[in-house]
């Protein structure tokens, strides 16, 4: 789960999560990748199909619809992994 607006004030660091999602998938990660933002619902739509991340969700989301979607897709993932 990673935030879509990453400020490190104290090293002058500023990181997108989907931007870091990203760097994620392209070493190896196939990890379930969930982005929180605070950002409209058109911007969580688009990162929702942004092929390196799985869901995307606005900070204020129903906790338990965020918990339950992070459980399916990752128990989809598994499935997966042992039909191989």
């Amino acid at each position: 789960m990673l935030d879509e607006n990453i400020d490190l004030a104290d090293h002058d660091v500023y990181l997108r999560g989907s931007d870091l999602a990203c760097r994620l998938r392209a070493e190896g990660f196939d990890g379930v990748v969930c982005i929180l933002t605070g950002a409209h619902r058109k911007r969580v739509e688009e990162l929702s199909i942004l092929p390196h991340v799985d869901l995307a969700f606005e900070k204020t989301g129903d906790l338990k619809l965020i918990a339950s979607e992070l459980l399916r897709v990752h128990l989809e993932r598994v499935q997966r992994a042992m039909e191989r």
